[in-house]
């Protein structure tokens, strides 16, 4: 499958100057361990780009070190702990559609930021999604 992106993608250890940008080339999931010890100088960020969805799966930006916004696009679905252990300056998650509702208890655990995220594009539920201060 041409658009998941799998463990070692980025071939374990990846450091980089600058950013990740994988977007309008019909990324469909990232599953664990794809992002696995990747540090990044500048932003990430995936998204379908092509008028599909994007799932994240748990581990999926496990251990991710990003010192600017990991930014995230046409995301249908979260699965728990998708960003264990991961840290980055911000969050910018945008829905496919209003394709997500309720986010699974601790989607978001483990995850570290140094600035408020933002939401967009979906009906956002974060009640239990392990985002401290979030809101419905």
């Amino acid at each position: 499958d041409a658009g998941v992106l799998r463990a070692g993608t980025f071939g374990g250890a990846l450091r980089i100057g600058g950013g990740v940008g994988l977007f309008g080339g019909g990324v469909t999931a990232v599953q664990g361990g794809a992002f696995a010890a990747v540090v990044a100088g500048g932003a990430v960020s995936v998204s379908n780009g092509g008028g599909g969805t994007l799932t994240l799966a748990t581990g999926a930006f496990s251990g991710l070190r990003c010192s600017d916004t990991l930014s995230l696009g046409d995301v249908a679905a979260v699965q728990p702990r998708a960003f264990d252990n991961a840290t980055a300056e911000g969050l910018d998650m945008h829905a496919a559609g209003n394709a997500v509702g309720a986010l699974p208890t601790g989607a978001f655990a483990g995850l570290t930021l140094s600035a408020d995220p933002i939401w967009g594009g979906g009906d956002f539920d974060l009640r239990n999604a392990g985002v401290a201060g979030a809101e419905e």
